[in-house]
């Protein structure tokens, strides 16, 4: 079976391509990630809050 690459310095052009589309997607996941976590964080001292009663929640 016969395989055909292309010339060395295009699949050059091609991994750096890669290489940078993935360390955005990476950035993005990252800061995705963070995101999450802070607003689980927001969340439990939200939740936290109301049932001390710091917050109230009673419509008037």
């Amino acid at each position: 079976m016969k395989i055909t690459f292309p010339p060395l310095k295009q699949q050059t052009k091609i991994a750096n391509y890669l290489d940078q589309k993935t360390k955005k997607i990476d950035t993005l996941i990252e800061k995705s990630t963070q995101a999450i976590a802070l607003l689980k964080e927001h969340r439990v001292a939200l939740v936290s809050a109301v049932v001390t009663g710091k917050v109230d929640v009673s419509e008037e």
